[in-house]
This record gives C-alpha cells, structure tokens and sequence, in this order.
C-alpha cells in the first residue's frame, strides 16, 4: 500500500470523493468548480483541503482550461511544491505561466534544483529573471550553477 492510500484510507472524507479508480467524482470536481464560479472561494478551499496533492493536481488536470485559471487563483494557498509535482508537464507549464514570478519562487525553492530549472527554464526570459530575483540567494546560485550545467554539460 502506498502513502497515498494510506492517507486516503485514514480519510473518510477524502475516501468519499474518490471513485473506485481513485479519481475524483465528477460530482466532486463539479462541486468545487461551481464554489469558484459563484466566488466561493473559501468553500472551494473547504472542500479542496483535505486532499492529497496528486488528487488537487488531478482536480486542476480535470477541470477544463478555461476555467484553470479561476480554480488555481481560489486555490492559491493550497498549490504547492507537491501538487506541482504531482501534474502533468502541459498542466503544470499552464498553471507557472499563470503565477505571479513570486509564487513560482515559493514553489521553486521547494523543489529539487533539476525540478525547479527545468520549471524556470520553460519560462519567458522577463519572467525568468523576476523568478531569479525573488528566490533567496542561495537558491537563485544553485538554480543558475544548474541551468548552466545542463546547457553546457561536463565532456565525459
């Protein structure tokens, strides 16, 4: 059993909104979707806390794109390191083009350095910068010393 399942398993209420498959209930999705469309953002946060975040990451992935932007503003506070671990490569350069340059500096700091170049990587050269200049220094070293290494690889 996975820590996953053990977690989803601990949670009845988590449980509940997984199908047999354990993918989020359509009724669930549409549950938050409609929170967010009627400004309910805190009830969205409700419903969407207890989750795991390969399941957020499967509620952004399941909603259609021309609602993503909505739902990840109302969820801002719960998308995280994990979640954008969790996504799909498209989803996720989505959701980073979405974000101001200070909250993917958050979600970089959090990752491993390959992780977060390769995030800031997929990024516009402005934006890139503005990431760069929000993370902590020691970050912002090891993120550049990486993104050169992987441009200019040692020859064997």
């Amino acid at each position: 059993m996975s820590e996953t399942d053990i977690t989803r398993a601990a949670d009845p209420v988590v449980e509940t909104q997984l199908d047999e498959d354990d993918h989020l209930k359509r009724e669930f999705v549409r549950d938050v979707l409609s929170a967010v469309e009627l400004g309910d953002d805190d009830g969205a946060r409700t419903l969407v806390a207890p989750l795991h975040p390969a399941d957020i990451a499967d509620l952004i992935e399941q909603t259609p794109a021309d609602d993503r932007r909505d739902l990840v503003r109302a969820l801002s506070d719960l998308i995280d390191a994990d979640v954008i671990a969790e996504m799909n490569d498209y989803v996720r350069e989505e959701l980073i083009d979405s974000l101001a340059p200070e909250q993917v500096a958050d979600i970089a700091a959090e990752l491993d350095t390959d992780d977060a170049v390769a995030i800031i990587e997929d990024m516009e050269e402005d934006d890139q910068r503005a990431v760069l200049r929000a993370l902590a220094p020691d970050d912002r070293a090891a993120s550049r010393k990486r993104s050169l290494t992987r441009k200019n690889p040692p020859a064997a």
